[in-house]
Order: structure tokens, then C-alpha cells, then sequence
């Protein structure tokens, strides 16, 4: 049960900022390994990697994440479909997922999405999904809906 007499004035100099953890001495979420990462790919790699991958179109000062990206087009120039669906999948994003959908009858679903500004909604203090029956139809299994 929620409380009948909350004390709002208490609640907004306490509330949750962001990059504060929410549990103080918490820290957040550690990820060391994703973070040694980042930074390796920010930094320059070394003379001898950037100088064997030039002729690859690696350019001179190049960090660690331009060389590792010339060496991974250079491996889907030799025929790896991993390295071909990495960069594809990296540049134009991922192919989006089929859904199927079946019926016991042989007959066509039409769904319908549309978008719509939510903001008035919200700001209204309106469900932002109002459904309504439309009509008391005989259910699949022989079942009347209940209403």
C-alpha cells in the first residue's frame, strides 16, 4: 500500500543523478574488462602494426581501433563471412528479425503500428493504450469471451 501522506518536498533533493550510483559506496556497474578496452582502442598502436597494415590503407598515426577495423575489411576481402557480416552489421546496423505468424485457420492478420506523439499524452495524465472490446466474437477453442 502506498503512503497515504508521502513528503514530496523531501523528494527531489534526494532524488537520483545521473552518474551517481544509487546505493552510495555501490559504485555502479564495473565492467574493467569493457573499460581496458575503450581505452586500448583510443590509443595509438605501435609503428611496426601501423607499418605492416599501411599497405592496407592504415593510415600513419592510426589508434589501435582503425587498424584492427583495416584488418577485419582485409579478412572479409579474403572471404570471411564473419568479418563481412561484422562490418555490415557494425555500418548498417542489424538486419532486423522476421516474425511469423501462424494460425489454426487459413485466413490473412493484418496488424496495424502507428506512432504517435506521446508527450500530450503523458502530460494529460491519460493511459497511453486505451482498448475497448470490440465485439464478443466466439473465441478459438469454443470458449465465450467473459464481459
Amino acid at each position: 500500500m502506498a503512503n497515504p501522506h508521502p513528503r514530496v518536498d523531501q523528494l527531489i533533493p534526494t532524488q537520483f543523478k545521473p552518474g551517481h550510483p544509487p546505493v552510495p559506496g555501490s559504485g555502479g556497474r564495473k565492467r574493467p574488462l569493457s573499460t581496458a578496452y575503450m581505452e586500448l582502442m583510443k590509443c595509438k598502436a605501435p609503428q611496426e602494426i601501423v607499418e605492416a597494415m599501411r599497405r592496407f590503407g592504415c593510415k600513419e598515426d592510426a589508434t589501435w581501433a582503425q587498424v584492427l577495423a583495416v584488418a577485419l575489411a582485409k579478412e572479409a576481402l579474403r572471404g570471411s563471412t564473419f568479418a563481412a557480416k561484422e562490418i555490415a552489421d557494425r555500418t548498417e546496423g542489424r538486419s532486423p528479425l522476421r516474425v511469423e505468424l501462424l494460425s489454426r485457420e487459413d485466413h490473412e492478420i493484418n496488424i496495424s503500428v502507428s506512432f504517435e506523439d506521446t508527450s500530450k499524452l503523458l502530460s494529460a495524465r491519460t493511459p497511453a493504450i486505451d482498448v475497448a472490446a470490440e465485439s464478443t466474437e466466439e473465441l478459438p477453442d469454443g470458449e465465450q469471451s467473459e464481459e
